[in-house]
């Protein structure tokens, strides 16, 4: 992750694009979502997908089709970031 799509929205919330593929839940700007992860069972060491959340409450500042870009804590940024760039991102409405 860059400078260029991390934005700073205040000292209290962070701004950090996430994809969310075609079946992603329908959201629009000032949602409030759970951000889950997914990996890669393939690098699991039992073999099954490890799902876990990374962030709650995220508000989403913006969304297109296949992404969103999500308000988040200062400390839920290297887990959304992270999971963004390595996992299979499922959106929870709140």
């Amino acid at each position: 992750i860059t400078a260029a799509v991390l934005e700073d929205d205040g000292p209290q919330h962070r701004t950090v694009p996430v994809p969310i593929g075609d079946a992603g839940l329908p959201v629009r700007a000032g949602d409030r979502v759970d951000v889950w992860a997914t990996g890669d069972p393939s690098t699991s060491t039992d073999g099954r997908a490890a799902t876990h959340r990374v962030a709650s409450g995220a508000r989403v500042a913006a969304a297109s089709d296949r992404s969103v870009v999500l308000e988040v804590t200062p400390g839920q940024v290297e887990a959304v970031a992270a999971a963004a760039a390595t996992a299979t991102i499922t959106l929870a409405g709140r």
